[in-house]
């Protein structure tokens, strides 16, 4: 399906705008088929398709995030983060030094 003008427009300016990096994750150098335009406000709440409504995200974290609010989303990952950074300390100091 060929995209109009103005959603190709919108689409290649955000791309070049968030420099093809995930704005969630920050995975970089994003290819086409790996990257994802995701709406800030949903669309299924009115959200529109403007380049102050839209972002850069990998396919992976676009699909975690879903419809969910992007204030809700970050929350969310930030948790994840910290119980991972917290598993990571917890191992490093059960692991003896080999040196």
């Amino acid at each position: 399906m060929k995209l109009p003008n103005i959603v190709k427009e919108t689409r290649e300016r955000v791309i070049a705008r968030d420099k093809r990096t995930c704005q969630y994750c920050g995975k970089d150098k994003l290819y086409k088929q790996q990257l994802n335009l995701d709406h800030i406000h949903p669309e299924s709440e009115g959200g529109l398709f403007t380049e102050s409504n839209l972002l850069v995200a990998c396919k992976q974290c676009n699909h975690r995030k879903g419809k969910k609010p992007i204030g809700s989303y970050i929350l969310h990952r930030l948790a994840q983060i910290e119980r991972e950074r917290e598993t990571l300390l917890a191992l490093q100091t059960k692991t003896p030094n080999i040196c």
